[in-house]
């Protein structure tokens, strides 16, 4: 938010969506996005799949700081940032040991995968481990 707000044209170029050209700033910071939640589905924290997470996260926080510096006054709050953040949050985030999912199945088999980003197992050769995914995928 501080960035937007004090380098709102650098801002605007960097995350406004262009359909000719990528944004790479977007992707840079949907990678490193993809790679935390990636580590938060491997303990069990993530409700749900790692890409709707990401996209929440980068929606609600690009959406917001746009917000901002399109009308400071509105939206200028600080308290309208952490009832985002807590929102979205809410969300996604799980506490790694909270049971009740509603497919502790599929909330096994997006953990599983996850983990299987974050440390790929040795034992399994890189097709092994890509028919994995394909299962785990299937059962989410």
């Amino acid at each position: 938010m501080a960035f937007a707000r004090e380098n709102p044209a650098i801002y605007q170029l960097m995350f406004s969506p262009r359909p000719w050209a990528g944004a790479r700033a977007r992707e840079g910071v949907m990678e490193l996005l993809t790679a935390t939640l990636t580590r938060c589905a491997a303990i069990g924290a993530l409700r749900g799949p790692v890409g709707e997470a990401a996209a929440m996260l980068l929606s609600a926080n690009v959406g917001l700081a746009f917000n901002r510096v399109a009308d400071p006054e509105a939206f200028g709050d600080p308290a309208i940032s952490d009832a985002l953040r807590d929102a979205v949050f809410g969300r996604i985030l799980a506490s790694p040991d909270a049971p009740g999912d509603a497919d502790p199945l599929a909330a096994a088999a997006r953990r599983l995968d996850a983990q299987l980003l974050v440390t790929p197992p040795p034992a399994l050769g890189s097709e092994e481990t890509a028919l994995l995914h394909v299962w785990l995928d299937r059962l989410t």
